[in-house]
C-alpha cells in the first residue's frame, strides 16, 4: 500500500501546489470530526447506512488542509482540494457475541481533481472533487484476534467552505468504494491469533464538519 500512496501524494502536490501565485491562495488548516456510515455489516458493530448509532466505532477526528488555489499560467485556472489525515476514536467491540476486543483505525484522504463551483466568491467555496481514501482498521487488546484490514477506495466528494475573516467552517460529504481484498491480516505481534474475522469491505458514506484557520488571503 505504501508504494501506491507515495505516487498519489506526489501527484496531488503537483496538481495543487505547483505554479501557484502566492498572493492568490485561499487555504485553511482545519480540525475535522467525521462520522462514517458503512455499506456492509461487521458483526453489527459499526454504523451503517441503515443503522446510525453515535457510540459505535465509526467516528474519526483529524486534521485537513483545504481550499482553492488560483493558477496564473496563460489564462487564470483554478485547482481545489482537501487533503486530510484522521484517526478513528478507539471503541470496544464484541465479535461472535463473546469475543471482546478494541477497534481503531486511520484514514488518509487524498485529492486528485477538484473544482470550485463558486470560484468567483471570496468567502464561500463549493468544491466537487475526486480522489481516494486509504488506510486501515485495526483490532487489538485481544491476543486471539489481533488483526488489521487495509483499504483503498476511490471517492467522490462535495465540500462547502465558509470563511468569516480568518475562521473557516467546512462541511464535507463523500462516498468511497473499497476495491481492496477486504481480508483481515494478522498483526506483526499477533502470533497467538487463532481467530480470523469475517472479510469486511469498507465502502462508506462519510460526513465531516471542520473548524479551521485561513492561512492566506487575496488581500
Amino acid at each position: 500500500m505504501r508504494k501506491i500512496i507515495l505516487p498519489i501524494f506526489i501527484l496531488s502536490s503537483n496538481l495543487f501546489f505547483a505554479q501557484v501565485d502566492p498572493d492568490r491562495i485561499s487555504i485553511s488548516s482545519d480540525l475535522i470530526y467525521t462520522q462514517k456510515l458503512y455499506n456492509n455489516s461487521f458483526y453489527d458493530q459499526l454504523s451503517r447506512t441503515n443503522i446510525l448509532t453515535f457510540n459505535t466505532p465509526s467516528r474519526y477526528i483529524g486534521i485537513q488542509q483545504s481550499g482553492t488555489n488560483r493558477f496564473e499560467k496563460g489564462k487564470e485556472k483554478y485547482g481545489s482540494f482537501a487533503l486530510s489525515v484522521s484517526q478513528m476514536i478507539p471503541a470496544d467491540i464484541t465479535l461472535n457475541d463473546t469475543l471482546k476486543a478494541k477497534l481503531t483505525g486511520c484514514n488518509f484522504g487524498i485529492p486528485l481533481f477538484g473544482y470550485d463551483l463558486f470560484k468567483n466568491q471570496k468567502n464561500i467555496d463549493l468544491i466537487i472533487m475526486t480522489g481516494v481514501n486509504t488506510g486501515r482498521l485495526r483490532i487489538y487488546d485481544n491476543k486471539l484476534v489481533r488483526s488489521k484490514n487495509g483499504y483503498f477506495s476511490p471517492k467522490g466528494t462535495l465540500l462547502l467552505r465558509i470563511t468569516i475573516k480568518k475562521i473557516v467552517l467546512s462541511f464535507l460529504g463523500e462516498y468511497d468504494r473499497d476495491i481492496s481484498a477486504g481480508k483481515w491480516k494478522k498483526l506483526k505481534y499477533g502470533s497467538e491469533n487463532t481467530i480470523n474475522p469475517n472479510s469486511f469491505y469498507q465502502s462508506a458514506y462519510s460526513f465531516s464538519i471542520g473548524l479551521g484557520y485561513r492561512l492566506n488571503t487575496d488581500m
